[in-house]
């Protein structure tokens, strides 16, 4: 496909050129400021005055459309680049003139450009065909791409992460563990003494396993286990009810119920028919009793 700068090449005169980027690029012709190009006037005093407007500008090229220009010296030129088309300096001036079709296809410095991240410079593709830009600080500067791999380094991490990780997944963890479960008074010795848990958010499940060998001290008072991995939230005494799957070798009178209370504890009641519950003494415990349950309950 033909681009516009081969078009503009091939088929524009000079004056068409000179008009076009007077017009629409910005450049300056030395034309405009009096030069005459006929190789006998005198073009110093036009060309400076060019060539003094193209700096002020901000300009890198000055334009000479076709034609001989007698210049004795210039000065104030170390950021200009002469271009034009079978155009030349006489009259003692030593610069030198670039062909403008070179001008048109040089592709590594044309108009100051560079490749590098510089202020206040037309950016261009180097050899490999990228370009550089300074690191973005405002909204809408263009990422560099150290940010973007960064960006997709987090979606794919993101992406694999499990709530069973350290760290979750949407602020969700979960863990697993295991506990140690006891009985809150008294001195007994346990042949089964297991407790595990998992932990969803806030969301506390768990199971218990208890088995008695040999009774030292018997407990006093209500019937209680603690050592639950975790406090309760908003605890009440009706709260929490517990699933007791297997009571072994433990008189009671009754309806057995098993409730999680002050945050920790779990107690056990007794109901006879018609009766209130009524807590659950130590002293239906015997040397061999068992007991598993489980639960789950809500974490501060």
């Amino acid at each position: 496909m033909t681009t516009p700068r081969e078009l503009l090449a091939r088929y524009a005169t000079q004056s068409q050129m000179s008009s076009f980027f007077i017009d629409h690029v910005g450049i300056i012709s030395v034309k405009s400021y009096g030069a005459k190009g006929d190789g006998a006037t005198d073009d110093t005093v036009a060309v400076q005055a060019a060539v003094t407007a193209a700096v002020a500008n901000g300009n890198h090229e000055l334009y000479f459309p076709h034609g001989t220009y007698k210049v004795t010296a210039l000065t104030g030129v170390s950021t200009l680049t002469f271009v034009g088309d079978n155009s030349s300096f006489t009259g003692g001036y030593s610069g030198t003139i670039n062909s403008f079709s070179a001008h048109l296809a040089n592709t590594t410095t044309a108009h100051g450009a560079v490749s590098a991240a510089t202020a206040s410079k037309i950016i261009i593709r180097d050899a490999a065909g990228r370009a550089k830009v300074a690191a973005p600080s405002a909204e809408d500067d263009i990422a560099l791409k150290s940010n973007v791999t960064t960006v997709q380094t987090n979606l794919t991490e993101h992406q694999a992460d499990l709530i069973t990780d350290a760290d979750g997944a949407h602020g969700l963890k979960t863990e697993v563990g295991d506990f140690t479960p006891v009985l809150g008074s008294g001195d007994y010795t346990y042949s089964t003494q297991l407790g595990r848990y998992q932990k969803i958010g806030k969301l506390v499940s768990f199971q218990i396993m208890l088995a008695i060998s040999a009774i030292t001290t018997p407990g006093t008072g209500t019937f209680v286990i603690t050592g639950l991995p975790f406090n309760a939230a908003n605890i009440t005494v009706t709260l929490y009810s517990l699933t007791i799957s297997q009571l072994g070798y433990i008189t009671f009178t009754g309806q057995i119920q098993a409730r999680l209370v002050n945050g920790n504890q779990i107690n056990f009641y007794q109901t006879t028919s018609g009766g209130a519950p009524a807590g659950l003494a130590y002293t239906g415990l015997a040397a061999n009793s068992t007991m598993n349950l489980s639960g789950v309950y809500e974490i501060l």
